[in-house]
This record gives C-alpha cells, sequence and structure tokens, in this order.
C-alpha cells in the first residue's frame, strides 16, 4: 500500500489492550480492583485502581504485593492480544478502506478519503473513538502525514493542532513541527540507541533531524537514516493492507468456572456487545448465533440460535439466546465461552413511516415487528414449533406446497401462496393437463384457491354441493404409479389423479373447493375459503 503526499494517517494505539482483555476473564464487572499485566515476572500495564495504589509499570510483582496485597495480575497473552487487534482493525473498515496492522497495540488508518464523508476531523475522531468504546477499550491517536509520524504521535500521546480539512501542506508543516517535540522514548528506536543519544545531549526528535545525515549513518548505521527517512515522508512507506475475515469467532476463556445459567450472562453480554459493533461497522446482519460452552475438561456443548431477519442489536440477540439456554442443558462447570456468526447478510434498516416516533430506538422497532415474534416463539418453544410453506412445482394440489423454515414477514407474499396449489393454467415440464369450463358466472380469482386445503379430502355427497364455477380439470401424476383399489380415497402419493374441481356452497352454508374423481364418479370436498 503506497502513501500519496495527499494522505493523513490516523495511528490508533491501544495502550491497555493486554490487561483490559485479561479483565475480561473474571466473568463479572469487576474494575475497582487493582490489577496488573506481567511478563516475566514484572509489570507491564497496571489499572487505574492500582495507580491510585501507587503502583507502576517496572515493578516486580514480589514488590507490587508487598506494597498492594490484593492486587490482582494476569500473565500476557500474545496470541489473543494479536487476533483481538486484529478484530478491532476489522471493525474500522465502517470508517476506511485502507487498514493497516501495526502490532502488538497499534493500528494504522488512512483517514483522508473519509473526512468529507464524515464532516471532518474533528466528527472523525469522535467516530473513532465511539467505535473503540463500544468494544471496550482506551485509545490514543494521533494524526499525520506519514504511517510512522502517526504512530509516534499516538504512542506520545500528544497531537499537533490541524484544521477540520487539512490540505496537504498545512498537514505535512503540521506534522513536521510536531516531529521537532518528539520524545526518542515515543519512538520504536531500541533502548540503547536512545541512551547512546540521550549521552550526547540528543532526547528528542528535532535534535536528532538536524544532525548531517551522513556522519548520522556512518556513526549509527543505516537503519536509524531509513527510519528517519519514513518518518519524515522522504522516502515511501508502504504497508501491506488488512483483508477482513469472512465471519466473526471469538472466545472468552474465564479464570473461574461459572455453575449457573445466570452467570453465563456476563460474559455472553461482552461477546455480543463485540458482535453488534463488529456488525454495524461492516453493515452486516446476523442471521444464526453458533455458542459452544466447553468445561475445563469434557466436551463442549453447541448452542445455535437461528434469527428470522438480519439482526444487529445485542439485546435481541440477548433475549434470544437466553431463551434457547433455558432449554439446553449444560456442564456443571464452563469454563469457556466461543461464538461464531458465519450466516451474516446485508444490512438494510428499516425506514420509518410517517407517523411513527422518530424518538423510539432502532432496537425498540425491531422488538416490536412480527420477525421478533417469531424468533422469541422459536427460541422458547423449539426449531420445530414454527413452520412456514413454500410452493412445490407440482400439479396436484396436495403435493402443490413443502413445509419450511418460517420465512420472514418480507417474504409474507411468497409465504400466503404457499399453502395454495400451484397455478393449473401453466402446464408444468410433464404437461399435466389443466382446463377450465365456466358455468354461469365466475367467482374472484382470489377464490379459486382455499386458504385452507385439507390433507385428506373428504368425500361427500352431490346433493349436499351448490356449484358456482369450473370445472377445472386437473390431470396429472400418470408418470407415477396407478391408482391403487385398495385406497378408494385419492391418494396423491399413488399416482395419477384425473378431477373436476368447482368453486362450491356447502349445505352448511360454506364456500368450498369440491371436485369429482373422474375415474369413480364420487365428490369430494378439498378444502374451504376463509
Amino acid at each position: 500500500m503506497q502513501d500519496s503526499p495527499e494522505a493523513l494517517w490516523c495511528g490508533i494505539r491501544l495502550p491497555a489492550l493486554g490487561l483490559e482483555l485479561a479483565l475480561r476473564q473474571l466473568g463479572q464487572d469487576d474494575t475497582e480492583r487493582p490489577a496488573a499485566l506481567l511478563a516475566r515476572n514484572v509489570l507491564i500495564s497496571v489499572n487505574a485502581a492500582a495507580r491510585a495504589r501507587q503502583l507502576r509499570p517496572g515493578l516486580s510483582l514480589a514488590t507490587a504485593h508487598s506494597i498492594c496485597p490484593e492486587l490482582l495480575h494476569f500473565n500476557q497473552d500474545s496470541l489473543t492480544e494479536a487476533q483481538r487487534l486484529r478484530l478491532l482493525a476489522e471493525a474500522c473498515y465502517g470508517l476506511s478502506a485502507r487498514i493497516s496492522l501495526a502490532p502488538p497495540d497499534s493500528i494504522l488508518l488512512e483517514a483522508g478519503g473519509s473526512l468529507k464523508l464524515f464532516g471532518g476531523l474533528y466528527a472523525f475522531r469522535r467516530r473513532l473513538l465511539q467505535l473503540f468504546q463500544g468494544f471496550g477499550h482506551q485509545v490514543v491517536l494521533g494524526l499525520a502525514s506519514t504511517p510512522l509520524a502517526a504512530l509516534a504521535f499516538a504512542r506520545s500521546g500528544w497531537q499537533p493542532e490541524l484544521p477540520p480539512f487539512p490540505d496537504p501542506q498545512a498537514l505535512q508543516a503540521a506534522s513536521r513541527q510536531g516531529l521537532q517535540r518528539l520524545p526518542l522514548q515515543c519512538t520504536p528506536l531500541e533502548s540503547a540507541l536512545i541512551e547512546r543519544l540521550a549521552n550526547m545531549g540528543i532526547r528528542d526528535m528535532g535534535a536528532l533531524l538536524r544532525l548531517p545525515k551522513a556522519e548520522l549513518g556512518r556513526r549509527f548505521g543505516m537503519p536509524l537514516l531509513d527510519y528517519l527517512a519514513r518518518l519524515t515522508g522522504l522516502k515511501p512507506d508502504p504497508r501491506p493492507l488488512l483483508q477482513p475475515a469472512e465471519y466473526f469467532a471469538q472466545s472468552l476463556h474465564l479464570l473461574s468456572a461459572l455453575r449457573s445459567k445466570d452467570a453465563l450472562l456476563f460474559p455472553i453480554k461482552r461477546l455480543l456487545g463485540d458482535l453488534q459493533t463488529w456488525l454495524r461497522a461492516r453493515q452486516l446482519g446476523s442471521r444464526q448465533l453458533d455458542w459452544r460452552f466447553a468445561p475445563l475438561q469434557g466436551t463442549a456443548v453447541p448452542l445455535v440460535v437461528m434469527i428470522s431477519t438480519p439482526a444487529q442489536d445485542s439485546q435481541r440477540l440477548l433475549a434470544l439466546t437466553r431463551l434457547q439456554l433455558d432449554r439446553q442443558p449444560l456442564p456443571a462447570e464452563i469454563m469457556t465461552v466461543h461464538l461464531q456468526v458465519s450466516v451474516l447478510s446485508r444490512w438494510q434498516p428499516d425506514s420509518l413511516g410517517l407517523f411513527q416516533n422518530r424518538g423510539v430506538s432502532a432496537a425498540a422497532q425491531a422488538a416490536d415487528t412480527p420477525g421478533a415474534l417469531l424468533d422469541l416463539l422459536t427460541a422458547r418453544l423449539g426449531p420445530d414449533a414454527c413452520q412456514g410453506l413454500k410452493l412445490h412445482d407440482e400439479h396436484r394440489p396436495e403435493l402443490a406446497w413443502r413445509s419450511t423454515r418460517p420465512a420472514p414477514p418480507r417474504s409474507a407474499p411468497a409465504t400466503r401462496k404457499a399453502g395454495r396449489a400451484a397455478t393449473p393454467a401453466v402446464q408444468d415440464r410433464h404437461h399435466s393437463l389443466s382446463w377450465r369450463r365456466p358455468l354461469s358466472w365466475q367467482r374472484p380469482l382470489s377464490w379459486q384457491r382455499p386458504a385452507w386445503l385439507l390433507s385428506t379430502p373428504q368425500a361427500v355427497r352431490s346433493a349436499q354441493l351448490q356449484l358456482l364455477a369450473g370445472p377445472e380439470r386437473i390431470d396429472s401424476g400418470w408418470w407415477a404409479q396407478q391408482p391403487d383399489a385398495a385406497h378408494p380415497a385419492p391418494n396423491p402419493a399413488a399416482g395419477r389423479i384425473s378431477r373436476d374441481y368447482y368453486l362450491a356452497r356447502h349445505s352448511d352454508g360454506r364456500h368450498c373447493w369440491a371436485f369429482q374423481d373422474r375415474h369413480d364418479g364420487r365428490w369430494f370436498v378439498h378444502g374451504f375459503f376463509a
């Protein structure tokens, strides 16, 4: 990825990434207790409660415990930090398309192409801070004309003043001015090199940049000159673009086992909060949640939560998970909670109507929809409690529909047709015979297929029926097995049918869909109209 002179780079540093991930393992929100992250028994990060007890990075674990006996300490997990850093970088795709990782605790993104979209630099910074706040992370931002300068500003916590829409000249001038007062400790230079420079009286980047380049290279080597050239923009600094993952996958490993389903809600809420932020950043909706609850030893228990319409809101996903969790047997002690979401759809938020309350949140509106009710019934009663219908390419009415997974409300027109026979006027690939001969008058087209189709036609006497319209002949299934004489009632599974259908009024006053079997002349009622 080659940066241009007009590029505006944003460096995002997560100074407490490891400690924030470690505190997530507690299984509850306990931020008031002093906590520290260790590497080789030395404190490398502490929280606010630990700083209030005079604990600082660099102290040994023994010294820290002598000062604060109730200190919580965690060992650094570099693999978990790398996975989390990648997840956070992918969530930034809602703000920029050019994103690069800067391990172990930083992310780079090109912000110049997004300023007009978000209304300027300050609005862009605010959106970026809100994004990471949703994930529960503290961040420090740095903006400059080169990637290395942006990372250095993020590491120092000092940022030169920039206008809302900086032009290339103003941006480069502000970056150069900021680098003049940048401490060398905020750069990735080796500590031994920083100490040698400090012994020479060089403690900031401005003093280092004023030295002659040729003499500086002979004394300290070409890698230092290469770093300075990329830092100031004299040399290109190409960065590999991040390739986002196709699905969401996160695990939460707990420090102590959870023994109740109520205690599980806290780690579940954390994972769903991360999922919500990830989905919103990528403009996606989830159609299925795949949970796994693993004990310390033994087999993990899966839990699949199906969603009829794409969802983003963590509260709705939590309600569905909680309902299904009540019916799911779990291990006695759970140490790991894993969430994977691979069934995704493009997010299309519902539009507000003219008289809808615009003060109501989108989550509250989504919870008051038929799709949300369908999801709640499925989660409470099981996946087989609610069924949908779909059309099948078949003339025989009994075989013209299939049971399927409930369709979302937006598919309502197709669902309403699923319970009716396929339109016989269109011949299928088997060239079945279907024709109509009108009586004295025709009912409306919507009456020609009943809303209630009987699973087995009921035999009636012809005197019980008053024919209103028809007949419509359905002669189909001739390619299958011939009717069995042992089954006098019409049986579509037995093979061919040959019937003349009529719209009729039953003797009890109901309008029905009746037919005469052309094989034996008997009459049957096949359905009733609403």
